[in-house]
This record gives structure tokens, sequence and C-alpha cells, in this order.
């Protein structure tokens, strides 16, 4: 690999390139950029209730401003009300709960939504993958506690943020629900897949031991730089000692973590579970089949009055944001153009999409073809 008029690399050089291209997919994906508007508006109308955004910042036990967002009613049923707080995935940010806000807040809940540290607007260097992020967690549910507005506290987490949620939640018997979209058990048997899959079609016989010795490596690289041991990022190792009721959620053609995943969590998980299979792939938009299900979900598990909730239509269980047209409207804030209408209507891609999935796979072929013929 070189440019126009350089030197071609050398082998060692090709490894080394393709080697902080693996590490960094880990610990520093692409970092999702996105402007405060892109949350929507401030003031909306839903299914003829009056809501409201609110940002707030929260520090972590590092010392990191996590940037935070709460959607409520105007007019609240009661002093202190259930509350989810939705987790976003690799490579992605707070707006991801974006899509699922119209089936939360249909049901007279609020919803907080968050950049974990080292991802979209918040401070830190580097993503863990669930480690660091679920003292994340503990920040935000400590501040939601004291504040004393917040009754029942339900999670929804899609990918690192399911992990994470399912780590966090091995040390807080209080939680009252998690949805978890697409965990993966463990970051090692994640990493083991992904190097089976990029060296498969390989003319190159890359022997397992050299496989081993590299996953080593990246994992020592890790440890130094990030402060975390990846082989120790394995929610299947706390399942069998939770109890908080949880609804595995899985996509039928998912590319990136195989159904085996929350296939074995949810087979080992001690307390009330469910597992629900839907069409898709990984970053793709779920199925209004999905929401219904969750929406049931979460209304017997947070204990939300019936009479809190909004007289429901058709549309709350797609992705369309609570102030789209189909169901709502905008009471404060314009946007002129169409590309922040496009995003505040939920369509902004975000996450591990099939082109930085491919990307991974990439370099992670890159990275053993290249060391094998070294």
């Amino acid at each position: 690999m070189s440019t126009a008029g350089s030197k071609p690399l050398t082998f060692i050089q090709q490894v080394r390139q393709a080697y902080e291209q693996v590490v960094a997919a880990i610990i520093r994906p692409p970092r999702t950029s996105y402007e405060t508007c892109h949350l929507g508006p401030r003031r909306f109308e839903f299914l003829g209730r009056s809501f409201k955004r609110m940002d707030f910042v929260v520090l972590n036990s590092r010392g990191h401003s996590l940037v935070c967002s709460r959607w409520q009613a105007v007019d609240s049923p009661a002093r202190m009300l259930p509350t989810l707080i939705f987790m976003h995935g690799n490579a992605s940010a707070r707006v991801e709960a974006l899509p699922q806000l119209s089936v939360c807040l249909s049901l007279g809940i609020t919803v907080v939504s968050f950049d974990f540290s080292g991802s979209g607007l918040s401070e830190g260097e580097y993503v863990t993958l669930g480690a660091w992020e679920r003292l994340d967690i503990r920040a935000i549910v400590e501040y939601l506690r004291e504040e004393g507005k917040t009754s029942t506290i339900a999670f929804w987490g899609r990918s690192m943020g399911a992990v994470a949620a399912l780590l966090y939640a091995d040390e807080d018997n209080m939680l009252d629900a998690m949805v978890l979209d697409s965990p993966f058990a463990s970051l090692r048997m994640l990493s083991e897949e992904l190097v089976n899959r990029a060296t498969s079609g390989s003319s190159i016989k890359i022997p397992g031991f050299a496989i081993a010795a590299v996953l080593r490596l990246v994992r020592s690289t890790i440890r130094q730089r990030a402060d975390v041991d990846i082989n120790e990022i394995a929610a299947i190792d706390h399942v069998a000692k939770m109890y908080v009721p949880a609804l595995f959620c899985v996509v039928r053609a998912d590319s990136f973590i195989s159904n085996r995943h929350s296939e074995l969590l949810h087979a080992n998980y001690a307390g009330d579970k469910y597992i629900l299979a839907v069409d898709g792939d990984h970053n793709e938009v779920r199925p209004p089949s999905m929401h219904v299900f969750v929406r049931r979900f979460l209304q017997r598990y947070m204990q939300v009055p019936s009479a809190w909730a909004l007289k429901t239509r058709e549309s709350i269980f797609s992705t369309l944001a609570p102030w789209h047209l189909t169901h709502g409207r905008i009471l404060e804030e314009v946007f002129e153009s169409t590309a922040d209408q496009a995003i505040i209507d939920g369509e902004q891609p975000v996450g591990m999409s099939k082109e930085l999935v491919n990307d991974v796979q990439n370099h992670v072929s890159t990275l053993f073809q290249t060391a094998a013929l070294y």
C-alpha cells in the first residue's frame, strides 16, 4: 500500500499499519458527529400532548463529561416518573434513541439518552465496548436517583449498549427491566468469529497459533492504551446470577454479531427472560413488530399506570420521530435544511453500518494475511 510518488510500504510497515487499524476498530472507531439540533425540537406535540427535551451533563467516575438528553411530557402526571435509559451501540451516539422515542413516550414514561465516554459529543479518548461504559451507566443512574424525579428504571441497549447494560445490571438489583438488542456474549468470542470470517476465504493458510498470538498482542496493546482487558468484557460470565426481567432481541440476518450470542445469553440468564427474533441486519431499522412487543414488555415491568398512556396510532410502532407530522408537530425551532429535517425524523445513519463492519473485517483480513506472508 502506498500513495503516488511514495515508496511502497515494507512488509513490516504493512503489518504495523494493519495492526493499528484493527486496534483502532476496537477502541477508537469513527466518532459520530452531530449537532444538538439533530436531537429534534426542544418542544413538540405528540398524540395531542406537549413534550419537551432537556439537555444536561453528568460527570463519570473518570471526570469525563457525558452529554445527556431527557424527553418527557410538559405536564407530568406525577412528581416521580418511570424512566427508560437508552444506550447506543458502537460508533454511535444518543441520536440513536430517536427511532424509539415514539413507542416509549406513548407509554407515558420519560426517556433519557446519552453519549458514552469516547462517543459522540461526550469527553473521553477511547471506547471499551462495555467495560468503562458500565461505569458511565452508573453515573447516569446515580444522577437520576439523587435528583428525585425518577421512579422505576428500565434500560434499552443496542449492541455495545446492551452489553454495558448487562455488565452494570450485575451490580444493581433495583432495575425494573432491560431490552437487550443484539448484545455479544463475550468480546473474545466475537473477536474469534470476526477473525474466522475475515480469513475464511483466504488462499493463505493461517495457523491457529499465529491467530492466537496476534489476538494476545492486540489484548496487550488495548490494555496499555485504554486500561481494559478485552478478555474480561464477557456478559456471559454474569447472566447466571442476574434477575432483572430481560427481553433479548436478535435480527435474523445479523452480519456482525451472530444470533448465537443472544441465544447463549438468554439460555443462561437466571431471571424472567424472553427472546424475540425479527428480520433485518445489525444496523438496520427494527420492524414495527419488535416495537409492539417491547412496548408490552415495558408497560408490564415498569409498572406504568395505563391511564398515563397516550391514545396510540399504528405509526408509533414505526421509527418516525414523535414530532413527525403523522402523529405530532414541532412547537419550537424551525429546521431550514432538508438534511436536518431528515435527521430529526430518525433517518440519520449511526452505529456499525454494513460498511463499517466490512472495514473491520478487511482490516482483520489484511493483518493476518500480511503477517502470514511475512
